[in-house]
């Protein structure tokens, strides 16, 4: 179950015991930790013996006797073209898996699971149709249905806090924003955010330039942002060679075009956290990183 789950099928074999037992039984254990609205559960017929029939007055009587509410409804079968439109389908025995298999298009082989199986166990939900034991079905029901809860709620976690996260670009500006505010708090006045000296290279960008308090020294400054802090991190990671080669051509482009006749250095800010967890940033400052030679020059 690594992708989301909207909507979940329980299937057996005839749809009026066990599958729509475990219908209802789901229905209200999402109500309850108030995700009814989240994932929508039904339940089919594998097979034609009671197409249009009702539920099982036994399984009727054993949500009733656990406050599980239920209402009318008839057996449906299913296609494998309705099966494609659910992103789980869960039967209750081996027949019902082995139904699935051959009914369901191959690519949507790999959504089907036993009930029994998300508590842990391999084995069969038996049939009361035949057994007549609807308390030893319903037990069977609600341990599969509270395991599945529990998988669910982790998958729509993980999708609300996928959907919450920044993407990388709103990553890089954040980083970006926080760099300029530091340079600022030190006296440094900015000249320039995401300069691109170089017209027909789209690589050749700046992320900040800025000038001394003094306005004697223009520092070029490449910022980094990283969600979080690793032991054995490379200070300069995504510096290279290939990238200081980018870097030395707008750098030496921008003071050209400007005319800049003044002191000039390169520094990298690392920026560690992110703009979602509302934690204080780290910022590393690395001052004087070697792009340039010690006799280098412009004019």
């Amino acid at each position: 179950m690594k992708a989301p789950v909207r909507r979940l099928l329980f299937v057996c074999h005839g749809n009026i015991c066990r599958s729509p037992m475990a219908e209802f039984v789901m229905k209200e254990l999402l109500r309850r930790e108030g995700l009814d609205g989240a994932v929508a559960v039904e339940s089919a017929a594998l097979h034609t013996d009671e197409i249009g029939s009702d539920i099982h007055y036994g399984t009727r009587r054993e949500l009733q006797a656990h406050g599980i509410p239920f209402t009318h409804r008839a057996a449906w079968l299913l296609t494998a073209a309705k099966a494609h439109e659910y992103d789980l389908l869960v039967g209750m025995d081996a027949y019902n898996i082995a139904d699935l298999r051959r009914l369901v298009y191959p690519e949507d082989i790999s959504k089907i699971r036993r009930l029994s199986a998300f508590a842990g166990v391999e084995r069969d939900i038996a049939d009361p149709w035949y057994t007549g034991n609807f308390d030893e079905t319903y037990a069977d029901v609600l341990a599969g249905c509270t395991a599945l809860l529990g998988k669910l709620k982790e998958r729509l976690a993980a999708e609300a806090t996928a959907s919450a996260a920044p993407t990388r670009a709103e990553q890089g500006n954040w980083g970006e924003d926080t760099a300029v505010a530091y340079l600022t708090g030190k006296t440094y006045r900015i000249v320039e955010r995401n300069a691109r000296p170089c017209p027909q290279d789209r690589r050749c960008e700046i992320d900040i330039i800025a000038k001394t308090r003094d306005g004697s020294t223009v520092v070029f400054v490449e910022v980094k942002t990283h969600a979080r802090r690793t032991e054995r991190h490379d200070r300069l990671a995504g510096v290279d060679r290939r990238k200081k080669s980018v870097l030395l051509r707008a750098c030496a482009n921008w003071i050209t075009r400007n005319r800049w006749h003044g002191n000039f250095r390169f520094d990298v800010i690392e920026v560690w956290g992110s703009k979602s967890d509302g934690q204080p940033p780290q910022i590393d400052h690395i001052e004087n990183v070697p792009l340039f030679g010690p006799n280098w020059r412009f004019w």
